[in-house]
């Protein structure tokens, strides 16, 4: 399930807020990513410190050893274009089970959370 989690990531009508991008806001009402973008399994971003650090503002992993290795990379494409990418934890030692993190846009920028698996977008 862990490995699949991006695949079910949905926001759900509890946790909706106001998205800055209305193709991110559609992807996640009530369609899985796959669905209403197109999955980059070789874009190529890297864990790095940004990231990183995006991550842990979401959830605190220090004592938990969890490195960059546990931390995971998923990229997609809306159907106009805009490319997100999904960094988010991805094993019980360094989130007890659920997956927490962010997604980013082209220019790193946080765009969404990722608690226990469903994006929620930021208020801005």
């Amino acid at each position: 399930m862990k490995n699949l989690i991006i695949s079910l990531i949905l926001l759900t009508g509890s946790q909706a807020m106001a998205c800055l991008d209305p193709e991110l806001k559609e992807i996640g009402e009530n369609m899985y990513i796959e669905e209403r973008a197109t999955l980059l399994p070789n874009a190529g971003l890297q864990m790095n410190g940004i990231l990183r650090r995006h991550v842990t503002k979401v959830i605190d992993l220090k004592g938990t050893g969890c490195s960059n290795k546990y931390i995971k990379t998923t990229s997609f494409l809306t159907k106009s274009g805009k490319l997100f990418h999904a960094v988010y934890t991805n094993e019980d030692l360094c989130d007890g089970g659920n997956s927490y993190g962010v997604v980013v846009n082209a220019n790193l920028e946080v765009v969404a959370d990722i608690h226990d698996g469903n994006f929620s977008c930021d208020k801005k």
